[in-house]
């Protein structure tokens, strides 16, 4: 059976110069709070080898089980993610990046967002003689490759450009392909998806900018809704536009809870909008209250701005355990009760 949608996930890639594992790691590690139900990442070595290593978990327990065999300091470029839960269809085969072969040349991909057309094109897909391996949507973008490559002359970047043609909805992608990383975003935009650079020529592509910080990276600039984004040969990063962007639809879940305060999403800071959205609340709908109490964490920012702006004293009232993980993607309500004592 179909899972549920699991549109808030997290994605980190790095590309070229040194401790790439590492810098992905932290980068990943960043942005766990997107996702704790599972964690991958795959990498590809100077001789075009790619390995893989997935496994239900937090990004340290994950990383933490990397085998010994990995040649970790010879990873030129790696692919992450991690996987936000929900009921139902939580399996460990569902865990991303999904890395397979196609027509002779090995493909992984990791997928944020949830793709509304894919009732239509699974079914299409089934009939066009395609087996499942998970039920996942990301898995449908590989088939649609596979299908495309056949009238690519096999070449597959022109082969997930179709691909990437035929979906709907919300999805932010990083690919590999021959050890040739991209990274790729829909036409509205509607999820977060940002490069960075370091000094020694390196890139690194993540969900939020906060990725950037704790790894010593310089902002770039977004993925443009539309765009796909290679860094082939001597690390050159190079784009091409795979469908108009008739307009910018974001998602404001991102700003209004899934997002860390310190990063920089769809241009704007997280902690300066939410403190703006409590002003604005404060202004729309004045209260008569003794004191303002943040629900944590995600309204820590939105009732400070609602404080500063309506004087009444903010006052830190609830608590919670942060040794355990985010109520809202937490599967289970009695668990989620759980976490605030």
């Amino acid at each position: 059976m179909h899972e549920k949608p699991k549109e808030y996930c997290g994605l980190c890639a790095v590309s070229g110069g040194a401790d790439v594992l590492e810098r992905v790691h932290l980068g990943l590690h960043s942005i766990q709070h997107r996702g704790q139900e599972a964690t991958g990442v795959m990498v590809a070595l100077p001789d075009g080898e790619s390995l893989l290593h997935k496994a239900p978990g937090l990004v340290g327990e994950v990383f933490a089980r990397i085998p010994d065999s990995w040649p970790v300091h010879d990873v030129t470029r790696a692919i992450s993610h991690v996987r936000y839960g929900t009921a139902g269809g939580s399996t460990a085969v569902n865990a991303q990046p999904l890395m397979v072969n196609v027509a002779g040349h090995t493909v992984g991909i990791a997928h944020n967002g949830t793709i509304c057309n894919a009732p239509s094109l699974r079914e299409e897909l089934l009939q066009d003689g395609a087996i499942y391996q998970t039920s996942t949507d990301t898995e449908l973008i590989l088939h649609l490759m596979a299908r495309a490559a056949k009238d690519c002359d096999g070449d597959l970047w022109k082969a997930l450009e179709e691909a990437l043609g035929r979906l709907k909805g919300a999805f932010s992608l990083l690919v590999m392909i021959d050890g040739v990383m991209a990274a790729a975003r829909d036409p509205f935009g509607f999820r977060p998806l940002a490069i960075g650079d370091f000094e020694d020529g390196a890139y690194i592509v993540a969900s939020e900018t906060i990725a950037f910080s704790v790894t010593g990276a310089a902002y770039v600039r977004e993925v443009e809704p539309g765009e796909l984004v290679i860094w082939g040969a001597g690390n050159r990063m190079t784009s091409r536009q795979f469908a108009p962007c008739e307009r910018r639809a974001h998602c404001i879940f991102e700003h209004v809870y899934f997002a860390r305060p310190g990063s920089r999403v769809f241009e704007d800071s997280v902690y300066q909008v939410r403190k703006e959205m409590g002003r604005v609340l404060a202004r729309e709908c004045p209260v008569d209250a003794d004191i303002i109490v943040p629900v944590p964490d995600s309204g820590m920012y939105a009732a400070l701005g609602f404080a500063e702006e309506s004087g009444i004293p903010l006052d830190m009232a609830l608590s919670r355990n942060h040794y355990v993980g985010r109520t809202f993607i937490d599967p289970g309500l009695s668990s989620s009760r759980q976490k605030l004592v």
